[in-house]
């Protein structure tokens, strides 16, 4: 266990715990101590809520690591008091409730990470508001809220976050409905993982405005129709994956224009025709899976262009 005893460390910057296998509550009195900038105590057994007060005292406080521990109980809105913080990680833990509005004055945040909780929606509106309260945190890079069981819709405000926002992780979050075409306006996004929903309209045409996408994540959802030619407006995307979704109709011929896909996941959707010669021309493949398809016609010699895929997966066709 953390004792007490280390509230009356009066100079103390900097603590770091983590990564051992101490149990118990945090002590409160670590919160009050002002001149902490850093608190890292990750990977451990801690256990029990955060005090109420939690940020009033530390005015210095930049980064607060508490990840993968048992942490249990709501982040109370007085976090909003640690206003140079920058780091938020508070992931795999049991944190429950909706995220405190408050969270949107840390205008120096960088980095929200809150995945493997149990985070909730407001219950007065299907929409996801979190969001919208996060608009004002112009420096915020990555937002990673991944399994938690928000179960609702993504707000149109979403594109009214950072343009500094450089990863965004949301899957297993029983998302519905669509993604908002304001999504374009996050410019600088590079990852987007968006996966284990149910998300049930099309991918939004805006989609290719994200030019510095490099890795898509939309496997396992409902998203209908053809495939969009916007996906293949993405020149810099290396990973894509469609995976089980309701795609159908004939693989689109302007894959051929993401010249860096190096990852390409397809299979288990509805996609039937033959498979489109121009795909054979993405020469620097390395994983390809169109399996559990209604793919028809020939493999043609062209698959020969593929020279340093590593797996080609036709199966089920």
């Amino acid at each position: 266990a953390i004792p007490q005893e280390i509230g009356g460390l009066n100079n103390l910057g900097d603590l770091h715990l983590g990564y051992n296998r101490l149990k118990g509550p945090i002590p409160t009195a670590i919160f009050n101590i002002t001149t902490l900038e850093s608190i890292f105590l990750e990977n451990n057994h801690l256990s029990g809520t955060l005090p109420s007060s939690m940020g009033i005292w530390l005015p210095n406080l930049i980064q607060l690591y508490l990840g993968w521990n048992n942490l249990n109980g709501i982040v109370p809105d007085s976090i909003s008091n640690a206003s140079r913080i920058t780091k938020i990680y508070f992931g795999v833990n049991q944190f429950s409730g909706t995220l405190p509005k408050s969270l949107g004055s840390l205008e120096l945040l960088e980095d929200l990470v809150l995945p493997g909780n149990n985070f909730t929606r407001e219950s007065s509106s299907m929409e996801l508001t979190f969001f919208t309260s996060l608009i004002n945190c112009r420096q915020l890079r990555v937002l990673s809220v991944s399994r938690n069981p928000f179960n609702g819709i993504l707000p149109v405000s979403i594109g009214n976050l950072s343009t500094s926002l450089y990863t965004l992780h949301a899957s297993h979050c029983e998302i519905k409905g669509n993604i908002p075409n304001e999504i374009s306006n996050l410019n600088n996004l590079a990852f987007v993982d968006l996966d284990h929903n149910d998300i049930d309209e099309l991918i939004p045409p805006t989609i290719k405005e994200l030019w510095k996408l490099q890795i898509l994540h939309l496997e396992q959802n409902k998203i209908p129709g053809s495939f969009l030619s916007g996906v293949c407006d993405l020149r810099n995307v290396g990973f894509l994956d469609l995976s089980k979704n309701e795609f159908s109709n004939s693989m689109p011929t302007c894959l051929e224009n993401i010249t860096s896909l190096r990852y390409l996941y397809l299979d288990s959707n509805k996609l039937n025709f033959s498979i489109p010669i121009n795909l054979w021309r993405l020469k620097d493949l390395l994983e390809l899976n169109l399996s559990s398809n209604s793919l028809t016609g020939y493999i043609t010699p062209e698959i020969g262009n593929l020279k340093v895929v590593t797996t080609i997966d036709l199966s089920r066709n």
